[in-house]
C-alpha cells in the first residue's frame, strides 16, 4: 500500500531548494527601555538592537510585521535590512500608547515574510496617574531562528505612581 501524502511530501522536500533559515539575537532596547515612562495617547518610536547570530547573511525579505491583538499604531510592517553574520542593526517601529487604562497586548512577527510572533504588552495606569512604567520583556541574547522566533518584543508597560 502506498502512502500518497508521504510520497507527495517527499517529492516536494526533494524538489525544494535548500534554504537556511536566518538567525537573530536580541541585543538591547535602544529606546523606551526599562524604567522609562510614557504618557497615555502619546506617539513614540520603539527601537530594538538585534544581531544576525547565524553563519550566513540574511536574504532580502526579513521584516517585523503586525500579526494580531491590539495594534499600537498604523504601521503594519517594517522591513529589516539584510545583515552579514554577527552584524548588529537597529529596528524601529512608530507606535502610540493607548488613551485608556487597561491591559493591551499585540503581536508582531519577525520573519522572512512568514508566520512567527513576538508580543508587545501594555498595561496603562488608572485615570489620574501620570504615565506608565516600561520594563524589558525579552532576555538579553535570546537566539532563535527567525522562522520560529516567539518572545516578548521588549516592552511591558506597567502602571506606576507617577514621576
Amino acid at each position: 500500500m502506498v502512502n500518497l501524502q508521504a510520497a507527495i511530501g517527499a517529492y516536494y522536500d526533494f524538489e525544494s531548494p535548500n534554504i537556511s533559515v536566518p538567525s537573530m539575537s536580541f541585543v538591547e532596547d535602544v529606546t523606551i527601555g526599562e524604567g522609562e515612562s510614557i504618557p497615555p495617547d502619546t506617539q513614540f518610536i520603539k527601537t530594538w538592537r538585534i544581531q544576525n547570530s547565524g553563519a550566513e547573511a540574511w536574504p532580502p525579505g526579513v521584516c517585523l510585521k503586525y500579526v494580531g491583538g491590539d495594534q499600537f499604531g498604523h504601521v503594519n510592517m517594517v522591513m529589516v535590512r539584510s545583515l552579514e553574520p554577527q552584524e548588529i542593526a537597529d529596528v524601529s517601529v512608530q507606535m502610540c500608547s493607548p488613551s485608556r487604562a487597561g491591559m493591551y497586548q499585540g503581536q508582531c512577527g519577525c520573519a522572512l515574510l512568514q508566520d512567527s510572533t513576538m508580543e508587545v504588552s501594555m498595561s496603562l495606569c488608572s485615570p489620574g496617574a501620570k504615565g506608565f512604567k516600561v520594563t524589558s520583556q525579552l532576555p538579553q541574547h535570546c537566539s532563535q531562528s527567525l522562522s520560529n522566533y516567539v518572545a516578548g518584543c521588549g516592552s511591558l508597560f506597567q502602571p506606576h505612581a507617577g514621576k
